[in-house]
């Protein structure tokens, strides 16, 4: 999604992204990616979505 930007997509999921962000920053230099990694499936695994916003 980052590098489409300044296109946007959804509400719901500019939100996620938004949130996901404030946890794992965007890549702009080589590195070692455990850390993003462990950090991704942390905010996944403690990901609670309300089944009305994501589905209206």
């Amino acid at each position: 999604m980052e590098f489409r930007r300044p296109l946007k997509t959804s509400e719901f999921l500019e939100s996620f992204l938004s949130m996901y962000r404030m946890d794992v920053h965007f890549i702009k230099e080589d590195c070692v990616l455990h850390n993003f990694i462990s950090k991704s499936i942390a905010f996944m695994e403690n990901l609670n979505v309300d089944n009305k916003e994501l589905f209206g």
